[in-house]
């Protein structure tokens, strides 16, 4: 349904310099509710698909003692790994998509004046007030440097 990203790229880090662990939970703040509502609801899905995987493990003993509960068994296991899979490319895409699309609010919003993509220097500086850093930013002046 979405292609996955193939190994060897680069990390949103060393793209814009942004540490989004430390970020995230200033960015769902500024986050539109719309966008919100689609990152909940692809988490909610994730559990779902969670949650039957689980009950295809606990009718496994139900099969130790009758045999065609393993027909049940092999059903749930499949229908949860397809739909866990889905769920978990879904979630993965939205919450990368998310500082991609809404960094420059995030920014505007901790009192930088940016305006466009997230370049290295802006997100370094963005990230080091939020990580209680930010007497560090002067440090940061010539940074990254160009090769």
């Amino acid at each position: 349904m979405f292609p996955l990203p193939q190994d060897g790229g680069v990390s949103y880090r060393q793209e814009c310099g942004l540490d989004l662990p430390s970020v995230w939970p200033r960015l769902w703040l500024v986050l539109p509710d719309t966008a919100r509502a689609e990152i909940k609801e692809a988490r909610e899905a994730v559990s779902e698909a969670t949650t039957l995987a689980g009950w295809a493990v606990l009718y496994v003993a139900v099969a130790y003692l009758w045999w065609p509960a393993f027909l049940l068994v092999a059903g749930l296991f499949l229908t949860a790994r397809q739909r866990g899979r889905r769920a978990v490319q879904a979630y993965a895409l939205l919450v990368e998509a998310a500082p991609r699309l809404h960094a420059s609010d995030l920014a505007r919003s901790l009192g930088f004046d940016h305006t466009g993509p997230l370049d290295a220097r802006t997100g370094q500086a963005m990230t080091l007030p939020v990580q209680v850093q930010g007497h560090l930013i002067p440090l940061t002046v010539g940074w990254p440097r160009q090769r």
